[in-house]
C-alpha cells in the first residue's frame, strides 16, 4: 500500500491532473498511520518520530489540497 501511495504522489507531481487523487491518498495514509500510532497506545520509538512528521505534515498537505482543489475548479 505504502508504494501505491509514493506512486501516487511522484505521479501527482508530473501530471496536475492527478495532484486531487494525490492529495486524498496523502492524507488518508498519513490520518491512517495516525490513529492506528494512537489506538496503539502512542508508543515511544521510532513510530513516534513517524507519527510527529505525519502530524506536521498535514499542515502543508492540506494547503497543497487546497491549493489542487482550487485551480482544477479554474481549469488552470
Amino acid at each position: 500500500m505504502f508504494f501505491t501511495v509514493v506512486v501516487i504522489a511522484i505521479f501527482a507531481i508530473i501530471d496536475p491532473t492527478v495532484r486531487r487523487l494525490g492529495a486524498v491518498v496523502a492524507a488518508i495514509s498519513m490520518v491512517a498511520f495516525l490513529v492506528v500510532y494512537a489506538r496503539a497506545g502512542l508508543p515511544a520509538g521510532a513510530l513516534r518520530s513517524i507519527a510527529i512528521v505525519d502530524l506536521i505534515g498535514l499542515i502543508p498537505l492540506c494547503v497543497v489540497g487546497f491549493v489542487a482543489w482550487r485551480t482544477a475548479d479554474a481549469g488552470i
